[in-house]
């Protein structure tokens, strides 16, 4: 466990980490604003653990525990760990000018892949993509790209989005693959009509999943959600077709609700 104050967390395995390298900690209270980044001082990588050490110190505590608990089938064991993953990627797109600007307009850039195109980002960070209140401006989105077998967005980093993270619109067989979505409003990894088949969102990591402004979201569950008890909105994994693959996924800390799954009656 780390605790408020403390300039250093260890973690299990070696994360390949350098001086400089911004991280993001997950929370592990009930408070989603618990997320913090911090910047890398050093490294110290051990046997089966490394101890991060950042410039600055943590303003929350973030669990490392492992709970046991009697069961009438025996001991079972529970990880209540932070996650942490590393933001930095060796190509880094944003759009140009003041950060300010971006932040109060939430007008970033966008990228979209539409029928005929081709994408394959393995590596990117994506910073202060997406555009807020404007239909199909995601960070990153195939938009009715039909079939797109052997495409995919893997290994990569979304912070600080103005909407969304990943989009699948009306495309088929595209792969989402260990990514980490850091900040951002309305649902994160999405698929948006409902019809999209044969896709796989695998291993990827999502922190941080804020409402959207009432007056400005693409939808009422970007914001609000009709279930009065469960699934509050937004979803980091809005899963709209059960004919996809969606596995080894983990959200940890949002606003609203870890996944939501929308079934279409056709």
């Amino acid at each position: 466990t780390a605790n408020k104050g403390d300039r250093s967390i260890s973690v299990i395995g070696d994360m390949q980490l350098s001086p400089g390298d911004e991280t993001v900690i997950a929370p592990t209270g009930l408070n989603f604003r618990e997320a913090e980044t911090r910047i890398v001082d050093s490294v110290d990588v051990k046997a089966q653990s490394s101890l991060i050490s950042f410039k600055e110190p943590l303003k929350y505590v973030h669990l490392g525990e492992i709970e046991r608990h009697q069961t009438p089938s025996g001991e079972k064991s529970i990880e209540m760990r932070a996650h942490v993953a590393v933001l930095d990627r060796n190509i880094f797109i944003s759009p140009d000018g003041d950060i300010k600007d971006f932040d109060e307009t939430k007008i970033g850039g966008h990228i979209m892949v539409m029928k005929g195109a081709y994408g394959y980002i393995d590596s990117v960070r994506l910073e202060r993509m997406g555009q807020l209140e404007l239909m199909g401006r995601y960070p990153f989105h195939w938009h009715r790209a039909q079939n797109v077998k052997g495409q995919y967005f893997s290994h990569s980093s979304v912070t600080n989005s103005y909407q969304r993270c990943v989009t699948i619109h009306a495309t088929h067989e595209a792969l989402v693959e260990n990514n980490v979505c850091y900040n951002h409003l309305g649902h994160g990894f999405f698929f948006e009509e409902g019809h999209e088949q044969n896709n796989i969102m695998r291993g990827n990591l999502g922190i941080l999943s804020r409402k959207a402004p009432a007056d400005s979201a693409l939808l009422e569950s970007d914001f609000k959600s009709r279930q009065k008890v469960r699934f509050d909105s937004p979803s980091t994994f809005w899963i709209s077709n059960p004919f996809n693959t969606v596995d080894g996924n983990i959200a940890a800390g949002y606003e609203g609700t870890d996944s939501g799954m929308l079934l279409i009656d056709k």
